[in-house]
């Protein structure tokens, strides 16, 4: 299970400097990133209320689905990852694994066509406090979908680590005191909003 919240990037946001993180941050590492998307032509992953990604992470690529919801701005999502070099590779790796939900197994069984790609640039940094082990990062690049283009620059925080309600009350703090909102429309969400 994924949890994590997203912030729309904004001019002088600094999150990497806030003094509630700060202090507990681990030294930061910069990944290229490049991902494209994938559905079935009748868009049975979307229907079924998951994502299909293969992505580029520095050297490794990794195929992943993914899908759930968001309530309050905290988006929890079963995410199932392989590592594989092609999409065909990475499908026939989630197909064998058990905890693959059953109502996407059928879908994944494709055919496929790219629906989107991105190319962005990741600025990580761990936070840990207490057994509370949290990734901060920031996201900047491109969204392509179809002939359209939209720009990416988000902040996420990811609970690795640590009871969620700890990892609640955290983002809580900080957006209590930022003024901020989890920003509640993932990247491929906004991908197909290109696509509409």
């Amino acid at each position: 299970m994924e949890i994590e919240v997203k912030y729309k990037g904004e001019e002088g946001m600094d999150l990497f400097a806030h003094p509630l993180l700060a202090p507990f941050l681990g030294p930061r590492k910069k990944t290229p990133m490049s991902a494209l998307y994938y559905d079935t032509p009748e868009s049975g992953c979307a229907k079924a209320g998951f994502a299909l990604r293969l992505r580029q992470e520095g050297p490794e690529s990794v195929c992943t689905v993914k899908g759930g919801g968001v309530q309050d701005g905290v988006a929890r999502r079963v995410e199932i990852e392989e590592k594989a070099d092609t999409l065909d590779q990475g499908v026939q790796a989630l197909l064998n694994r058990s905890d693959l939900p059953e109502n996407w197994r059928d879908v994944l069984r494709g055919p496929f066509q790219e629906k989107a790609r991105m190319e962005f640039c990741r600025l990580s940094a761990l936070f840990s406090r207490e057994g509370l082990v949290v990734e901060v990062c920031r996201d900047q690049g491109r969204i392509q979908a179809g002939d359209k283009e939209a720009p990416i620059d988000e902040w996420e925080l990811e609970l690795k680590e640590g009871p969620e309600e700890e990892f609640d009350t955290l983002r809580r703090e900080l957006e209590k005191g930022l003024g901020l909102k989890g920003w509640e429309k993932s990247k491929f969400a906004r991908a197909m909003e290109l696509l509409a």
